[in-house]
């Protein structure tokens, strides 16, 4: 597997672990995420993101977990 396969593989676990959330790495190497579809959490905080972006996938993760914590 090239090293171009692994990290699509990557995005599409983070994509499996959160769902709701489309994973891309830009040509930088650098990790995204943005909403997709009508937003399954009605009532929280409008002010949520709905891009996120990281260094890496760890840190991609840990701002998606910590959006996932109920207010």
């Amino acid at each position: 597997m090239t090293g171009q396969q692994v990290r699509a593989e990557r995005a599409r676990q983070v994509e499996r672990d959160f769902p709701g959330w489309h994973i891309w790495i830009s040509s930088l190497d650098r990790w995204w995420a943005v909403r997709q579809g009508p937003d399954a959490h009605h009532g929280r905080d409008d002010r949520r993101p709905m891009t996120l972006d990281a260094d890496d996938s760890a840190g991609l993760r840990a701002l998606l977990a910590r959006l996932s914590v109920p207010p």
